[in-house]
C-alpha cells in the first residue's frame, strides 16, 4: 500500500519497500486572489506575459479524437528527452471506466486544455478527475509556446476551471528536483505545499 499521507502513523506492524515521492497540492478551496498571490512572482509575471501574448486557450473537447495530438506530443516529447511516464494508453482506459460510473458522461474523468498560436497548438494539459480531487497526467509545449509561458496560462486556466467544477485539490504531479529540475521548479513556484508521502508498505 502507498498511502497518500507524509507519515507512517497506523502502518508500524508493516515493512516499507520503498520510500516515498514528493508532489506539489494546490488547495482549490481558496479564493482565485489568494491563490494567484501564492505564485512566486517569477512565476506570476510569466503568467502576466501570457496573458498579454497571443495565446489562444480553449477547454479542449474529451474524446479520444479530440486529445490524442496531445499524447501523440508528449509520447514523442518523452522519447526525446528519456523520462518515462504513465503508458499513453492509460489514458482512454482510465475515461471509459470514470465513464462507466457516471452513466457515460465521457467527461467525467478528464479535463483537456489547449493554448493556439494562429493556426497551430502551442501547448496542451490534461488532468484525470478523482472525485473532489484532480491529478496533472500530461503536459506539452511547443518552442513558441514556452517562450510564451503557454503553460503557466493553461495551468491558471485549469486551476479556475477545476475549482468551479468543485474540485477541491489539485495535484501537479511528482516532483524530481534531480533530473526534472526545470520541471520540479515550475510546480514548486506555483505556491502549492509540498507533500513528500510516507512511501509503499508491504
Amino acid at each position: 500500500m502507498t498511502p497518500d499521507e507524509a507519515t507512517n502513523e497506523g502502518l508500524k506492524e508493516l515493512s516499507r519497500v520503498m520510500t516515498g515521492d514528493a508532489t506539489v497540492l494546490i488547495d482549490l478551496t481558496k479564493d482565485e486572489d489568494a491563490l494567484r498571490a501564492a505564485m512566486d512572482q517569477g512565476w506570476r509575471n510569466r503568467l502576466s506575459k501570457a496573458e498579454r501574448s497571443d495565446l489562444v486557450v480553449q477547454k479542449a473537447g474529451v474524446k479520444p479524437a479530440q486529445y490524442r495530438w496531445l499524447l501523440e506530443a508528449e509520447a514523442t516529447q518523452r522519447a526525446r528527452r528519456g523520462y518515462r511516464a504513465m503508458p499513453v494508453d492509460m489514458t482512454e482506459r482510465w475515461q471509459d471506466a470514470k465513464a462507466d460510473g457516471a452513466r457515460g458522461d465521457k467527461g467525467a474523468g478528464l479535463a483537456v486544455y489547449r493554448a493556439d498560436l494562429k493556426r497551430d497548438a502551442a501547448a496542451g494539459m490534461l488532468f484525470l478527475i478523482h472525485g473532489s480531487r484532480a491529478t496533472y497526467h500530461v503536459g506539452w509545449t511547443s518552442d513558441e509556446g514556452r517562450s510564451n509561458a503557454a503553460h503557466n496560462l493553461l495551468l491558471w486556466t485549469a486551476i479556475r476551471d477545476l475549482k468551479g467544477r468543485g474540485v477541491a485539490v489539485l495535484d501537479l504531479g511528482g516532483v524530481n528536483t534531480q533530473s526534472g529540475a526545470g520541471i520540479a521548479r515550475f510546480k514548486l513556484e506555483t505556491g502549492g505545499a509540498v507533500l513528500q508521502r510516507a512511501g509503499a508498505f508491504v
